[in-house]
């Protein structure tokens, strides 16, 4: 039988952005922009999949309005980790933004026991999607979500690589939904973690070996920038991002996607983008009324002309 066609709106939920490289405290004003977000949702039939950090889980407010959300059947309630806001903090964690994929296993496992418990305690259900802060997996990762009861995790971006940040190398990731391997996130495997990566396409199909080719041209050469500009538009990266992408781009994304076989379309947020000035994609109403009509038009298109079926994280991973 074929794929149900998804859609899928995944959106990590934390912190304030501004000055976020220096700054680590947990101011949570973003979460005002949340009601207006679901009713978008709302609207279209869309059941998001929110990923909430530690201090949106131990904040009483936000805790009251996601937990309505939740027990109304609105969405489903998932985890993110940002080290520097997960207890136990040490001091060196909060003078830079850590990957977890550089971090010691047990003090992984600890933020992510710790997260997961908060989520128990203050929604009384167990989450299994996950998205780790920074898009920071490691192979290593997947033993800790197993034994946590996780199911899927949205942390792979294919196409990209953050070694510049020290991060992950996700180039050679797979686009569609799949089981990675134990030893390489690259590579499928026999982890009972689903993988669903968020979409991001190059502008055309093209053959393995020149998308292989074109995703290792050095930066500083800038050939990739002049390859998608003045016209020219010979090739590009696209997200389903609407903080970095036009309505135009987010379906071309989509769209390569569908192509290339990827079952479900799986969109990314942050919480701090819906609300002026708590995200430098966001720094006024205009620009948060834009997004919003970007975001719209997007997923009308997807959801109400094209019939892709809204689900969320862990309703695919159930039922692929």
């Amino acid at each position: 039988m074929e794929p149900t066609p998804t859609v899928c709106i995944s959106i990590d939920v934390e912190s304030d952005m501004p000055n976020w490289r220096v700054e680590r405290e947990t101011r949570l004003q973003n979460i005002k922009g949340i009601p207006r977000l679901q009713e978008l949702f709302d609207d279209l039939g869309v059941r998001p999949t929110y990923l909430l950090t530690y201090p949106v889980a131990d904040d009483p407010a936000s805790v009251d309005l996601f937990g309505h959300i939740l027990q109304s059947g609105r969405c489903e309630i998932g985890m993110h980790c940002h080290p520097w806001t997960t207890p136990p903090v040490a001091e060196s964690e909060k003078l830079k933004a850590e990957y977890l994929s550089n971090m010691d296993l047990q003090e992984v496992r600890s933020k992510l026991r710790t997260v997961t418990h908060k989520i128990v305690e203050s929604f009384g259900i167990h989450p299994v999607s996950y998205r780790a802060g920074r898009f920071g997996l490691a192979p290593e990762h997947l033993w800790i979500l197993e034994d946590l009861g996780y199911q899927v995790d949205s942390s792979v971006t294919p196409l990209v690589s953050w070694t510049d940040q020290d991060g992950p190398d996700y180039r050679d990731a797979p686009c569609c939904p799949y089981h990675p391997h134990y030893q390489n996130l690259n590579k499928e495997g026999n982890s009972r973690i689903l993988e669903i990566p968020v979409t991001i396409s190059l502008t055309r199909l093209v053959p393995s070996w020149i998308r292989w080719l074109y995703l290792r041209i050095p930066r500083w050469t800038k050939i990739r920038g002049l390859m998608s500009r003045d016209g020219l538009n010979v090739i590009d990266m696209v997200w389903a991002y609407g903080a970095e992408f036009t309505s135009a781009e987010m379906l071309t994304a989509a769209d390569v996607a569908q192509r290339a076989g990827a079952p479900i379309i799986n969109f990314f947020m942050h919480s701090n983008e819906v609300w002026p000035g708590t995200s430098p994609y966001c720094k006024t109403k205009a620009d948060l009324d834009a997004y919003h009509e970007r975001l719209r038009c997007v997923l009308q298109e997807l959801v109400i002309n094209r019939g892709l079926v809204p689900r969320t994280l862990a309703e695919f991973a159930q039922d692929p």
